[in-house]
C-alpha cells in the first residue's frame, strides 16, 4: 500500500512539474496596438541654423515593453515623424527621458502581464515565470523587499536590451542620442557592455554617437537620496556641452537638459508620458509617468544658432 501511495505521489509531483514547465514555455507572442500620435512643437530660429536639440517625451505603456523590438518600434516611429518634418540633421542631439529603460524588465512575459493595472496584480505571475532568476537574486541580495527582488531579478537582461535598443536607434537615424536612464543594481560599463551586480540601485544612462558607439562616461546616480535634488551631470560631446539636472523627490522623474553649442544655449524638460506603473521599493519611490491630459507622444525641437 505504501509503495502504491508513493508511486501515486511521485506521479502527481511529476505531473505538476511537467505542467509548470509547460506553462513556463507557453508564452504566445502578443500583438499589441500602441498610440503612435505625436505632437510637434518648434522653438528658436530657422532650420538652416547650426543644429537642434530634439526632446522626445514618448507616451509609453507596459505593452510597449513586451520586447525590446516593440519599444524600439515605438520610439522609431516618433523619430521617423521627426525626419518627415526635417528635424533630424547630422547636428541633431536627441534627448530621451529619465527611467525610459526601467520597464525593459517586463520583456518576454506572458500577455496577461501587459494588461494589468498595477505591478501588484502581476507580482506572483512574474515570480512564477522567472523562478531561477528570482532565487538567484534572493540569495545574493540582503534584506530586499518583494518589489525590489522583482526589479532586480532581470536587471542584466534589461541592461542588455537597453544597449541594443538605443544603439540601434542612434545608428539608424544617424544622430547623437542622449538615451534616458534605467534603474539597475550597481551597474558598470565594461568593454562596451553594461554589467549589473547586487548592490545599490542606481539610475544609469548612456549617450550614443551617430554610429552607435558610446560617447563619454556613463551617467550614474544613486536613487536612495531621492528627496534631495541630485547634482547636474555634464558631458562633453565634441565641441558641445550637455548638462542634465534631475528634479529628485517622489514625483515623476523630470530632467532639465541643456545643450551649449558655441555661443548659443538650448534647454528642455524631459519626462515620460503615458501610463507606466509606479515603482516602489524599500529604497525608492518613482511615479515614472507625469500626469498628462492626452496619450500623445511629444516632440519639442529647439534650433541652435551657429
Amino acid at each position: 500500500m505504501r509503495i502504491l501511495l508513493s508511486l501515486l505521489l511521485a506521479t502527481l509531483l511529476l505531473g505538476l512539474a511537467g505542467s509548470y514547465l509547460f506553462w513556463l514555455r507557453d508564452a504566445p507572442p502578443g500583438h499589441y496596438l500602441t498610440d503612435l500620435r505625436t505632437d510637434i512643437a518648434e522653438l528658436g530660429g530657422p532650420a538652416d541654423w547650426h543644429g537642434n536639440l530634439l526632446t522626445l517625451n514618448p507616451a509609453l505603456y507596459p505593452s510597449d515593453y513586451s520586447s525590446p523590438q516593440q519599444l524600439s518600434r515605438k520610439l522609431d516611429s516618433i523619430l521617423l515623424q521627426a525626419r518627415d518634418n526635417a528635424l533630424l540633421t547630422p547636428e541633431t542631439v536627441v534627448i530621451l527621458p529619465a527611467q525610459i529603460g526601467t520597464w525593459l524588465l517586463l520583456s518576454h512575459e506572458k500577455p496577461q502581464v501587459y494588461s494589468a493595472r498595477s505591478l501588484d496584480e502581476v507580482k506572483l505571475q512574474l515570480a512564477l515565470n522567472n523562478p531561477l532568476s528570482l532565487l538567484r537574486t534572493w540569495l545574493f541580495t540582503d534584506d530586499a523587499s518583494w518589489n525590489e527582488l522583482l526589479l532586480r531579478m532581470k536587471a542584466q537582461q534589461a541592461a542588455d536590451d537597453y544597449l541594443k535598443v538605443f544603439t540601434h536607434l542612434a545608428r539608424k537615424h544617424a544622430v547623437t542620442l542622449h538615451a534616458g536612464s534605467i534603474t539597475l543594481p550597481s551597474p558598470q560599463l565594461l568593454d562596451g557592455r553594461i554589467v549589473t551586480g547586487y548592490g545599490e540601485l542606481q539610475a544609469f544612462g548612456l549617450t550614443f554617437a551617430s554610429d552607435g558607439s558610446i560617447l563619454g562616461p556613463p551617467r550614474s546616480q544613486s536613487l536612495l537620496a531621492s528627496s534631495v535634488a541630485p547634482q547636474p551631470i555634464e558631458q562633453t560631446l565634441g565641441e558641445d556641452l550637455l548638462s542634465t539636472q534631475g528634479n529628485g523627490g517622489n514625483g515623476p522623474p523630470l530632467e532639465i537638459v541643456t545643450l551649449r553649442r558655441n555661443q548659443s544655449i538650448a534647454s528642455s524638460v524631459t519626462f515620460l508620458r503615458g501610463r507606466l506603473w509606479p515603482l516602489q521599493t524599500d529604497q525608492i519611490h518613482l511615479r515614472l509617468t507625469a500626469a498628462t491630459s492626452d496619450s500623445h507622444s511629444q516632440l519639442l525641437n529647439f534650433w541652435v544658432a551657429p
